[in-house]
């Protein structure tokens, strides 16, 4: 509900897939929220990288790899 345009990338890994619809514990640690983030994050064309084993197309193995890219590049591209 916070996401806006113009906020800065956002990069969340998990170690456990998503589980949409099943009850979470801890929800807004899972990836279930990640996943709903992202979506959020698309509608206002904001950056967001979510990894979780499984997770298609991914391009950062590690947090550190996305942080390393982002300083090398710049942190808004």
């Amino acid at each position: 509900a916070n996401v806006s345009a113009g906020d800065p990338p956002v990069s969340i890994f998990y170690s456990r897939p998503p589980a949409i619809g099943e009850v979470q514990k801890d929800p807004t640690h899972t990836a279930n929220f990640g996943v709903k983030l992202q979506e959020r994050c698309e509608e206002f064309k904001v950056e967001c990288v979510v990894v979780y084993p499984g997770a298609k197309n991914v391009e950062y193995e590690a947090p550190t790899d996305y942080l390393i890219e982002k300083l090398k590049n710049g942190a808004g591209k």
